[in-house]
């Protein structure tokens, strides 16, 4: 039985999950695009990020996209990076009510963070893999 190749769970999320934040940055990006009045190739170029990779963006086959490229369509299509990080589900949707909110971030600020936050996820995500390969090599041994 064939696959969709789209249909593959990255770091072990659930589909729907996985399924939802696709749905949610897609439409975020084409929103923008469009906003802006670009077609992908105008879009591209006003960016830096290929026609290829906006494409596969919409249509929602990439939903970790690279931070530089990220950076590049937020500050060319004028999009505030609060909407594209809370469609990849980088930030929360509401910021909750009993943390004092801090002033206003700017895009580039925010960004950063959020680099150093995904390279922590990342990390955490490689030693958890990396520990269940031992597990198996173990399990292996031993059986």
């Amino acid at each position: 039985m064939r696959r969709d190749r789209r249909e593959k769970v990255a770091y072990g999320e659930p589909v729907a999950r996985r399924g939802e934040v696709r749905g949610a940055f897609a439409e975020t990006v084409r929103s923008a695009r469009t906003r802006a009045g670009l077609t992908l190739a105008q879009a591209a170029d006003a960016t830096g990020v290929s026609r290829a990779t906006l494409i596969r963006w919409e249509n929602g086959e990439i939903t970790e996209p690279v931070l530089s490229q990220l950076k590049a369509f937020i500050a060319a299509m004028d999009v505030p990076a609060e909407d594209i990080l809370r469609a990849l589900e980088l930030l929360p949707s509401e910021r909750p009510t009993s943390v004092p909110v801090p002033a206003r971030m700017t895009n580039e600020e925010l960004l950063d963070e959020v680099g150093k936050r995904m390279n922590g996820a990342l990390e955490q995500r490689a030693r958890a893999a990396l520990a269940d390969l031992e597990a198996q090599k173990r399990r292996r041994r031993a059986g």
